[in-house]
Formats: structure tokens, C-alpha cells, sequence
């Protein structure tokens, strides 16, 4: 784990999960390897009935500094769950990662890079595989954003929810 690097822009990791403590590993493991210097993990339980909860209170000891678990009162859904969670982050930027998801060491670096080297950015993503976890299918997604205009997105969004930093 990265020391903080107060410089570099804070970036707030949110993941939301329900019933899926089995892939709580190898997410938050693949988030805690980040080697960007500053960021913090989000983690939001939409009142899971499984060992969700136990396995979060154990990171949430372990990890206490890097990661904040947030536990809803009543079932919110991933959308408001998602809203909540930016409401209650203090990045600046939001890095959206999928219960599930793995990410590459690089991910939150090469995405913040992006974003200073092109001020003009509001929302970037990344190449991902999509893994089919009943059949083991692999698929490459390589999104391309080069021609996105605002009315396009609006219309069809090229993006997973689980890679994008905005």
C-alpha cells in the first residue's frame, strides 16, 4: 500500500455491494494494490444478507485509514447507493469500480494522468475484459471515446460502470 501523497489529487474509489461477500477479496485486493498515492475506497453495503457485512468489518479493521464502509439502514439500490456514497467521498475525483472487478495496479494512475493531461476531460474509461463468471467466458471491451460528443453518450454509453473516473 502506497504512502498518502497529499500533492497528488485525492481520488475517492466507490464499489457498492449486495450478497456478493464471496468476491469481496479479490476487489478490494485489487484496489489496495493502487499504485496511486492517494486515494481512499468506499465501500457501500446495500444490506446484504450474507457475509457481506462481516468480511467488510474485517477490512474496515485492517484497513481502517485507506477504506470506509458505508452500511445502508434499508436497501437503496446500486444507483442511490452510488449518489450516497459521492455525497459522503472527498476526492476530487470519483473512480467507479464494479463488485467483482479487478483492476490493474495502474488503473487510478493511468486514469488521473488522463485527466492532466487533457483538462478538458469530464469522464474517462479503460479497455476491460468482461468475464462471464457462470461459463468462464472472457471478453475484451475496448471501448473508444475519440468521437463521444456529449449527445452521443447521451444517447448510448460506450462505458461499463466499472472502470470510469469522472
Amino acid at each position: 500500500m502506497a504512502d498518502v501523497n497529499v500533492e497528488a489529487p485525492r481520488v475517492s474509489i466507490i464499489t457498492g455491494f449486495y450478497n456478493r461477500g464471496h468476491l469481496l477479496d479479490r476487489t478490494l485486493q485489487s484496489l489496495l494494490k493502487q499504485t496511486y498515492p492517494n486515494f481512499e475506497i468506499i465501500v457501500f453495503d446495500d444490506c446484504s444478507t450474507d457475509d457481506t457485512q462481516s468480511r467488510l468489518a474485517e477490512y474496515e479493521v485492517k484497513y481502517g485509514s485507506r477504506l470506509r464502509v458505508i452500511r445502508h439502514a434499508t436497501r437503496l439500490g446500486f444507483t442511490r447507493g452510488m449518489i450516497n456514497a459521492i455525497e459522503n467521498s472527498d476526492g476530487e475525483f470519483i473512480a467507479v469500480h464494479g463488485s467483482g472487478d479487478t483492476a490493474s495496479e495502474n488503473r487510478i494512475s493511468a486514469q488521473v494522468e488522463a485527466f492532466r493531461q487533457r483538462p478538458d476531460l469530464t469522464v474517462v474509461g479503460s479497455h476491460y475484459v468482461n468475464i462471464v463468471e457462470s461459463t468462464g467466458v472472457k471478453r475484451l471491451r475496448t471501448p473508444d471515446a475519440s468521437k463521444v460528443t456529449f449527445n452521443s453518450l447521451m444517447r448510448q454509453n460506450l462505458f461499463s460502470h466499472g472502470e470510469v473516473m469522472m
